[in-house]
């Protein structure tokens, strides 16, 4: 299956079922009364993380996921259906952001953790909801809420304990393949790992998550190889082990290249624990080995060298890689508190009142919804919207801002002519 760890896609929830006007009429009932049901709740999106997936490959041709519409209600008092709350599962790790602002939504780290992207919109009343002792045949009902709809980015950042990193064959696949149960591909040529791996890795009854990247070339931070593509996998790592050919010309120039371009990258992730591990003992001199270790040192760098093709020192890499991630001191990220964005009616916006041409124009959030939600069709529904009006003094900031008997006024969708109170 393909690789693919950034992907975007158009969410949309379901519109809220209108609620209706309807009248109870059957034989032997008496002043059966109002009768219509309520609209059902639109359902929602929600973006979940599921241990089972390691890709977004199954969303590269979905453009659009909507959820199921509310029913609208029925006769005889009778609701109608919530539509399904949609579920889009994503790997863990998998961050997602707003295509339209770029801006930070959510990060989805554990198995099952969710998070709702788009509310399904709530039903809206039918007459039956309306009953009181005052208006026993109430002539009003509501529309459903509107849908919601959200462009996302999806970006897939791996989660795993210790990360491979060097350059193209310096043994990282061929490592993980030996202490792990990941099968990456091998081969003598580079660039033969063209994706993340992960494996998993269990010594003395203890289990770390290690993953290996493709390798890094210098001017990587300019593009060269695979350039950063899958550096951000590493991002979640705890502990990094730098895979070095020692047989190379110049180890020394070899280990600060790779540095310089992880610095160039992400200060964060250099910054991060990580040692050396030479590989590849097997194709040098004792005397060349003692060498490069010497000059490692003087980097100031911890070192572990090993030959992964004769498996020598591997149990000692292990042993050094858990003590190492147990003796590193790791600060659990908070999250942030991730600002909810919400459309109910807030009572305490001021009223915003302007002259433009021949109207008058006034905007509220209470009077944004109630516009949309109480529909125009019935005398009982237009005094409804009327007693939301006045309740929030909209005639009186009209006549203090010089509106004039007969002038017309805008709010929103809804039009009418002014009038002293």
């Amino acid at each position: 299956m393909k690789f693919i760890s950034s992907t975007s896609i158009t969410l949309k929830s379901g519109k809220g079922g209108d609620g209706i006007i309807a009248w109870r009429r059957e034989s032997k009932v008496r002043l059966g009364g109002p009768a219509g049901g309520n609209g059902g709740k639109g359902g929602s999106v929600y973006i979940e993380a599921d241990e089972n997936v390691n890709s977004l490959f199954h969303l590269r041709h979905l453009k659009i996921l909507k959820a199921q519409n509310g029913e609208n209600g029925k006769n005889k008092s009778q609701n109608g259906r919530g539509g399904e709350d949609l579920y889009l599962k994503v790997p863990c790790g998998t961050n997602i952001f707003n295509k339209e602002n770029n801006e930070k939504l959510f990060e989805l780290i554990s198995h099952q953790e969710r998070f709702l992207a788009c509310k399904g919109g709530e039903g809206g009343r039918g007459n039956a909801s309306f009953k009181s002792p005052k208006n026993s045949a109430p002539y009003l009902y509501e529309l459903g809420d509107p849908s919601e709809e959200l462009e996302v980015i999806l970006d897939l950042e791996t989660i795993s304990d210790i990360g491979f990193l060097g350059k193209p064959n310096a043994g990282k696949s061929s490592l993980l393949s030996l202490v792990s149960n990941a099968k990456p591909k091998i081969a003598s040529f580079p660039f033969t790992t063209l994706i993340p791996v992960l494996g998993t890795v269990v010594y003395e009854n203890k289990k770390l998550v290690f993953a290996d990247i493709p390798g890094l070339i210098e001017n990587a931070s300019q593009g060269a190889g695979l350039g950063f593509e899958f550096l951000k996998h590493l991002n979640r790592c705890r502990v990094l082990v730098h895979l070095v050919d020692c047989s190379e010309e110049d180890v020394e120039n070899e280990i600060l290249s790779i540095e310089h371009e992880i610095k160039a990258y992400s200060e964060e992730l250099f910054n991060k624990p990580r040692f050396i591990c030479l590989n590849k003992i097997d194709l040098i001199s004792e005397e060349t080995l003692k060498s490069i270790l010497k000059k490692i040192e003087r980097l100031g760098r911890q070192v572990i060298s090993i030959s992964v093709l004769k498996n020598e020192n591997i149990d000692i890499l292990l042993r050094h890689i858990f003590k190492f991630y147990e003796s590193c001191s790791f600060i659990t990220p908070q999250k942030p508190d991730y600002l909810e964005i919400s459309d109910d009616p807030d009572l305490f916006s001021p009223l915003l009142i302007t002259r433009k041409g021949d109207f008058w124009n006034v905007e509220h959030p209470s009077l944004r919804y109630w516009t949309r939600k109480i529909p125009l069709d019935t005398y009982d529904n237009i005094t409804r919207l009327f007693q939301k009006i006045d309740s929030l003094g909209v005639e009186k900031e009209l006549e203090k801002a010089g509106a004039a008997i007969g002038d017309d006024v805008h709010i929103y969708d809804f039009h009418y002519k002014f009038k002293v109170t």
